[in-house]
């Protein structure tokens, strides 16, 4: 699977805002300093997120951003989504249209539920759970 420097960084980025719902309001300068991301880069990234629903700033001296939800709400998939990151397997479009061996690939079905089956665990795994170090697997069907 590819995940992008936005998705990897836009992950990191939001863990970097206190869980808990009454934490004081982050700045983008602090967040940049200690992820080694680029101030104008993380802007992007918040305005993508805060779009979402995932953080809302917070104005003034002390200001900066903070979760929209608990932690416990948003999943590393919200994340990746708001970012526009699409994870897929490498080498195959999937469901694409424009994979030119769809019609004779042996393998894109597979590749197809690989990629569905990724989606579902991230989607599985909340920011809660990373920050807590406690991400267990969904059951596979």
């Amino acid at each position: 699977m590819r995940l992008n420097n936005r998705g990897r960084y836009a992950v990191a980025a939001i863990l970097d805002l206190g869980m808990e719902e009454d934490a004081a309001p982050v700045s983008l300068k602090v967040i940049s300093e200690k992820q080694k991301i680029s101030n104008s880069y993380l802007e992007q990234i918040f305005r993508q997120l805060r779009e979402a629903g995932l953080v809302v700033s917070v104005l003034g001296a002390r200001g900066g951003y903070k979760l929209a939800r608990s932690a416990d709400s948003i999943s590393v998939s919200d994340v990746l989504i708001a970012v526009d990151q699409r994870l897929t397997t490498k080498g195959c479009k999937g469901g694409d249209t424009t994979c030119r061996l769809k019609e004779n690939c042996n393998c894109h079905k597979l590749w197809t539920q690989v990629d569905k089956l990724f989606e579902q665990a991230l989607a599985h795994i909340s920011l809660k759970d990373v920050a807590e170090d406690t991400i267990t697997m969904p059951e596979i069907r």
